[in-house]
């Protein structure tokens, strides 16, 4: 198992019929999702919300049932109509109606459907993805004005369906987790990316890596599944029903590519089981880096900057109040007792510290902000357990966002901060993407 990439926070399938507490209802068969004894309900987790007591189905594929249908349900029309009724926890439910041929061949008992539901047939609008989020049960029952046919767990003198299993699937065959697709490094650097393949059918797939060039690349990808093997143009694998697979996929920055100069690179995956073939796609993007800062101004634009503030008196009075601010901010810890890290002030002593530093290159300045970034990036007190970084609403924090994004841009290579410092803070940055995916 390759140590690199984790295979088990990623949830990708939802056994609903094996783990969901089942009860026959008048027309079908209800699944509710199993709340744990010491559930909290809803929670924030930042600006947004999460249930624990809901499954969160938001961005997947779709349900996947397999069904026994015997002789004497079939009707004249040779046409099984059911429907799956999804409840949620904060919204109404929603009805999606399946018609479903059957045919049962001479000197069978039954005949076993599997059949397909995805998400996107549901009356919903496209960009309310949201929407499913909390969903608390599933119900797969006749459709109505069908009151001649019964619809049980078990069989009833030949005359029955039974749902032999219900998923939910984040993809209808392969998904592909590749949680960093974007990366800089310098010419000649090796750039890695780590990704886990997952195989949402209860079937062995077999699995094909490898890049699809459009024209002109100038990077190459290349693969490998074990950390300790030789990197190949493709990789290929069996991946059993409902397992995963980690992998590795590694292109490295050309030595002529301009710095900020960036190129995207196309992985294609194929997926085979005997009957079914699927093939997706995923774009990695990789930069040169750009030396910081690069935000505002570089090395040599701040110098500009400061020439023009000793060389014209009128810039005096805005320099002098950067200095005065950025001298009066006193750094401290994330507020206690609030659901937030700072007021939103803070940022203001922030900004001015960063332009203190730019201005005057005095470290004094540098280390303020990142002792800032250490209390920030704390994983027990800071926004990774906060997950919310000023005060105000989600459109400040957006704000808020851009003015730490500056002064780390300004001070990140003053030598005042570590390696694994910086990447706390872009972890702090990448989590805060995460919960505008969940909100945007």
């Amino acid at each position: 198992m390759m140590r690199y990439a984790k295979e088990t926070e990623f949830h990708f399938v939802e056994r609903i019929s094996e783990q969901w507490k089942r009860q026959e209802t008048e027309r079908g068969i209800c699944f509710s999702y199993p709340v744990m004894e010491n559930a909290k309900g809803f929670y924030p987790y930042g600006f947004v919300q999460k249930n624990d007591s809901a499954a969160d189905l938001a961005g997947w594929y779709g349900f996947q049932i397999k069904l026994a249908v015997w002789p004497n349900i079939v009707l004249k029309t040779g046409m099984l109509s059911i429907q799956v009724k999804v409840d949620f926890a904060d919204q109404a439910p929603l009805v999606c109606a399946v018609n479903v041929p059957v045919s049962i061949p001479n000197g069978s008992d039954a005949a076993h459907l599997s059949l397909d539901v995805p998400l996107k047939e549901f009356p919903l609008e496209t960009v309310r993805d949201d929407y499913w989020q909390f969903v608390t049960a599933v119900t797969v029952e006749l459709a109505a004005g069908k009151p001649d046919v019964s619809f049980d767990d078990i069989q009833k003198n030949g005359s029955s369906i039974k749902v032999l299993s219900l998923c939910a699937c984040r993809d209808r065959f392969v998904s592909v987790e590749i949680p960093v697709r974007g990366k800089s490094g310098e010419a000649g650097e090796s750039i890695l990316y780590d990704g886990v393949m997952y195989n949402c059918t209860s079937e062995t797939v077999g699995i094909r890596l490898f890049q699809k060039y459009e024209g002109w690349e100038a990077m190459e990808a290349e693969f490998v599944q074990n950390p300790s093997g030789e990197y190949g143009k493709e990789c290929e694998f069996l991946l059993p029903g409902y397992s995963s697979r980690a992998f590795r996929v590694r292109v490295i920055v050309p030595l002529n590519l301009a710095p900020g100069g960036h190129e995207e690179t196309v992985l294609c995956v194929s997926a085979r089981d005997g009957r079914t073939t699927s093939t997706q796609t995923v774009r990695l993007e990789t930069m040169r880096s750009l030396p910081h800062p690069y935000i505002y101004h570089n090395r040599e634009g701040w110098r500009e900057v400061a020439e023009k503030i000793r060389r014209y008196p009128c810039y005096q009075p805005a320099y002098q109040e950067y200095l005065s601010a950025a001298e009066q901010w006193e750094v401290h810890p994330p507020l206690a007792g609030k659901d937030y890290c700072y007021y939103t002030e803070e940022e203001t002593g922030m900004m001015s510290a960063a332009y203190a530093y730019a201005f005057t290159g005095k470290r004094e300045y540098a280390e303020k902000i990142a002792l800032f970034f250490r209390y920030f990036t704390d994983e027990e007190d800071g926004y990774p357990a906060r997950k919310r970084g000023c005060s105000q609403s989600y459109v400040q924090e957006g704000h808020y966002f851009q003015h730490l994004a500056i002064p780390y841009d300004i001070i990140a290579d003053a030598g005042v901060m570590t390696g694994r410092e910086k990447a706390a803070v872009e972890k702090s940055f990448r989590l805060y993407m995460d919960i505008l995916d969940i909100r945007v």
